[in-house]
C-alpha cells in the first residue's frame, strides 16, 4: 500500500508532470526575455532534472542532448524529454519503443537540414558523441548513424 502511494508521488505521470511544468516555466521566461523559447524550455526541464539528482554536466552536453527533442514538434519534443530523463529513473515505466522510434524520426526528417540549429550541433558533435555515454545516441539507427557521419565529414571536412 506504501509503495502504491508513493509511486503515486514520484512515479512516471509525477515525472512527466514536474517535466512538463518546468518546460514551461523555462517557455515563458525565454519568451519574456527574447530568447529561443523551445530549445530554453528543452533546456530548463533538463537541466532542472538533472540538478534535483545531483548530476551536473556542461552547457554544451545539455545542448547536445536536448538537440533530437528539439528538431519535434514543441509538444512531442516536451514530452519525449519527459520520457527520455524518466527512463534514466525508472526505465521499466517508459515506452522505450515509442521514445526510440521519435528520436530517429526525429532525426531522419532534419538530415541534411542545415538550416536547422539542433541538427547542425548534432553533425559538429558526433566525435563527441561517440563515446560521450548520451543515452539516446546508442538508440540511433545503422541509418541516422551513417548519415550524421557524412553530414560530419562533408561539413567538418
Amino acid at each position: 500500500m506504501a509503495f502504491g502511494f508513493l509511486k503515486g508521488l514520484w512515479g512516471p505521470e509525477a515525472g512527466r508532470k514536474a517535466m512538463r511544468s518546468s518546460y514551461d516555466k523555462h517557455y515563458k521566461l525565454a519568451l519574456a526575455n527574447n530568447l529561443e523559447p523551445i530549445a530554453c524550455g528543452l533546456y530548463g526541464a533538463l537541466a532542472s532534472r538533472y540538478k534535483l539528482r545531483s548530476r551536473f554536466i556542461s552547457e554544451q552536453v545539455h545542448m547536445v542532448e536536448i538537440s533530437p527533442f528539439a528538431m519535434m514538434r514543441p509538444d512531442e519534443g516536451r514530452d519525449h524529454l519527459a520520457d527520455y530523463v524518466l527512463f534514466q529513473e525508472i526505465p521499466n515505466e517508459i515506452d522505450f519503443a515509442k521514445l526510440r522510434t521519435a528520436i530517429n524520426v526525429a532525426l531522419r526528417q532534419r538530415q541534411g537540414d542545415s538550416s536547422t540549429d539542433a541538427y547542425n550541433l548534432l553533425v559538429a558533435s558526433i566525435p563527441y558523441l561517440q563515446g560521450s555515454g548520451i543515452q539516446w545516441f546508442s538508440w540511433l539507427d545503422d541509418d541516422n548513424i551513417r548519415q550524421l557521419e557524412e553530414d560530419a565529414k562533408r561539413e567538418l571536412g
